[in-house]
């Protein structure tokens, strides 16, 4: 399963269509989109917001809120 994972996220990235990265491994179009939509653990979505504050002090409230945010959702396991 691995290995056909990175082998999607490869061809994608390469500019591969879906529907040839279907066709070339042997795998249903659903199961590459799956791949493709779902996200690995540690990757960090980029959102652009044109309009807000993007300060210093208003990064490290953000990046502070966002690990309280795991700390309490996502607690480690020791």
């Amino acid at each position: 399963m691995e290995s056909t994972q990175s082998h999607i996220h490869l061809y994608y990235s390469l500019g591969m269509p879906p529907r040839e990265i279907s066709d070339t491994l042997g795998i249903p179009l659903k199961r590459v989109y799956h791949n493709l939509n779902t996200t690995d653990m540690g990757r960090r979505t980029l959102h652009y917001f044109p309009n807000l504050d993007t300060s210093l002090p208003q990064l490290n409230s953000a990046e502070h809120n966002r690990q309280l945010v795991v700390e309490r959702h996502w607690p480690s396991k020791n």
